[in-house]
């Protein structure tokens, strides 16, 4: 069995690979870094740092791996012939170079695959789909499609220790993919760790909705109680941190027990709250405040995990007035990194709100429209003054 995996970064070297090899998989990464690729082929191995909440740093030997450059693409056909799963981590702003480099490597080949979407990228399966039209009728083979919902925290690696050992990641010992159990093909794997679900477009609403709006809420919350504190561990320790926190991620809860009836209980959903607080306060991860608040402009886009969140909420009859209070905790939040600097978009949008106003920035930035009435309630709350109930 073997598993071609294109993106050997952090999930991909912290999560995907390490799960699959445990199975018994084959394991291949394939990468642009040149380096990279050459650093994994010349070793065969990395370390992965577990950050264990109460055990501290554990680190773990992850053996037998091989790595071909994804630029290559003799060697690349090669890989993808013969095996049983190609997966993705590249993220959206590469992720339709890489599926088309897929695509072309797969050509010609007869035996079913299954693609394995390792990224919070709604709507990959219809990408793909678009680009299999380009290819004449039998050139490609079957294919499975199967999203997931990324759930994994993976700090970053200190500098000081990457220049000592460029292969080292570092993960919280989660290991739960999710995955649409429909889309395999020859039926899912039995992989530890890997968890089919029947409807996957309500797990990526939680992930979205629940833990990103969650761990963001705790950064902006956290520097708005305390401009010094530096991680999120600290900030989700502070009372009122975590208790405006804890009521947005309830908010959400709500709209998803509205929204997917057959797939959550309250219950179930109140356990995942409390167990993403829980890890949120593991002080191994070292996740700052900074990293999880910034790019405010992104954090707070149409479909996003605050006004997306607020959106959601509206459309299923659930007050979003907790949410709310996140965008207008963002659009103060002036964290900088461990050299006194601010994110750029940040700063731009800071001073943009500061000349216009909250109200027309957050509109252009979330895409609202007074025609829409989704978007005339979140205007709404954003509109009430300062203080009042709403916000």
């Amino acid at each position: 069995m073997k598993l071609l995996h294109f993106g050997a970064g952090n999930i991909g070297r912290s999560f995907v690979g390490p799960l699959f090899l445990a199975a018994g998989y084959d394991v291949v990464f394939a990468d642009v870094d040149t380096d990279l690729v050459q650093e994994l082929s010349r070793h065969g191995a990395y370390d992965l740092v577990v950050c264990h909440p109460t055990e501290g740093l554990k680190p773990e030997r992850i053996s037998g791996v091989r790595a071909v450059n994804a630029s290559d693409a003799d060697p690349l056909r090669r890989e993808a012939s013969d095996a049983e799963i190609v997966s993705t981590s590249v993220g959206a702003g590469a992720l339709r170079a890489v599926l088309t480099s897929i695509l072309r490597a797969l050509a010609g080949r007869r035996s079913p695959v299954n693609l394995l979407f390792a990224e919070n990228a709604p709507g990959v399966s219809d990408l793909v789909r678009s680009l299999m039209r380009d290819y004449p009728g039998g050139a490609l083979p079957p294919i499975g499609l199967i999203e997931t919902s990324i759930g994994k925290m993976v700090p970053i690696v200190p500098d000081d220790i990457r220049a000592r050992d460029p292969l080292q990641v570092r993960a919280e010992p989660y290991n739960t993919l999710i995955c649409d159990r429909h889309g395999w093909i020859g039926g899912m794997p039995d992989v530890a760790g890997l968890c089919g679900v029947g409807n996957i477009a309500a797990y990526v609403h939680r992930k979205l909705f629940v833990h990103n709006l969650g761990h963001c809420a705790v950064a902006y919350f956290g520097f708005r109680a305390d401009p010094d504190c530096t991680t999120i561990a600290e900030a989700v320790r502070i009372p009122e941190v975590r208790a405006g926190a804890l009521e947005a991620m309830n908010c959400s809860v709500e709209a998803l027990c509205a929204a997917y009836p057959q797939e959550f209980t309250r219950e179930a959903l109140q356990e995942h709250v409390d167990d993403l607080l829980s890890r949120f306060a593991n002080p191994w991860l070292g996740d700052t405040v900074y990293r999880v608040g910034r790019d405010i402009p992104r954090k707070l886009g149409r479909e996003e995990r605050i006004i997306g969140a607020v959106r959601f909420c509206i459309e299923h009859g659930v007050d979003p007035a907790a949410i709310a209070r996140v965008g207008t905790a963002a659009l103060g939040f002036r964290a900088s990194d461990e050299t006194g600097a601010h994110f750029p978009a940040d700063l731009a949008l800071l001073e943009r709100t500061a000349s216009e106003g909250v109200l027309p920035v957050l509109q252009d930035v979330a895409g609202l429209h007074d025609a829409n009435s989704t978007d005339r309630g979140v205007i709404a709350l954003f509109a009430a003054p300062p203080g009042s109930d709403n916000v």
